[in-house]
């Protein structure tokens, strides 16, 4: 590596990360009614690369969704779910329900189910089980069971663990590979930062101040869009990268337009 002094006029890099991608999604699933189209967005990520026991599990989203297309799911985890949200007893199908009739296949209870898979899909629809129940009742649980930035932070930091991987599940480059890295760093960092908020109000007021999940994202999602790479001083010294409108400047030596 040569080391050039370098900046970004945009967040280049971020919008090039699956993983940023990745947690910006978790993120509008825990405020979303588990449509069967945001939870597949996340599941389509290939930093979406989750962790059961010791290993990380390969997943394969388009089995999956050739699964639940059979099942007709609507949204919803469950009834208290669809409750909270505002409606009473409806007809929709939710993950739940969802859930038991997949359970029920796979001990071979067919007499409450018309829907028949085929013997090599099962595999699938265990660790479809596995992984889409424990995701959305982490959310469940992420939305609902903290009332401070400290423990908000500390278990979204769990979630991440869980859930995703800076090495995706698919081929990559080493530079994507490298930008999802740099990108797991920079939230950490800012997973961190809110942490110490906590501490800080704490020494100001002197007990804990209560936060909603809307606090916690606004200010996650602040300090994610403020990353920016390199160092914005560098000018002739170093290499600047930008759109071209940010670049014609007179104090640039050089400018190289690519692609053109």
């Amino acid at each position: 590596k040569m080391e050039i002094p370098h900046s970004f006029t945009k967040d280049i890099r971020k919008k090039k990360s699956p993983y940023f991608f990745a947690v910006h999604s978790i993120l509008k699933l825990a405020f979303s009614d588990f449509d069967k189209e945001s939870v597949f967005s996340l599941f389509y990520n290939p930093c979406f690369y989750p962790q059961l026991e010791d290993s990380r599990i390969k997943i394969n989203p388009d089995i999956w969704n050739q699964i639940v297309s059979r099942m007709n799911l609507s949204v919803f985890l469950d009834k208290d779910h669809k409750k909270k949200q505002g409606l009473r007893e409806t007809n929709l199908m939710t993950w739940e329900s969802l859930w038991a009739r997949l359970n029920s296949i796979l001990i071979g209870d067919t007499s409450r189910d018309s829907i028949h898979l085929e013997v090599e899909l099962l595999e699938e629809v265990y660790q479809f089980l596995e992984i889409s129940s424990s995701l959305l009742q982490d959310l469940i649980g992420f939305k609902e069971d903290f009332s401070t930035l400290s423990d908000f932070s500390k278990f979204f930091k769990i979630i991440l663990d869980t859930y995703l991987y800076p090495s995706m599940r698919d081929s990559e480059t080493d530079e994507i590979k490298r930008i999802n890295e740099i990108g797991k760093e920079k939230v950490y960092k800012s997973l961190s930062d809110i942490e110490s908020i906590d501490q800080e109000l704490f020494s100001i007021t002197g007990d804990n101040s209560n936060f909603s999940l809307d606090d916690f994202v606004d200010i996650l999602l602040s300090q994610m869009e403020s990353w920016a790479g390199g160092d914005s001083r560098v000018l002739k010294s170093g290499v600047v990268v930008g759109e071209l409108m940010d670049v014609i400047d007179p104090t640039f030596e050089f400018v190289y337009l690519v692609g053109l």
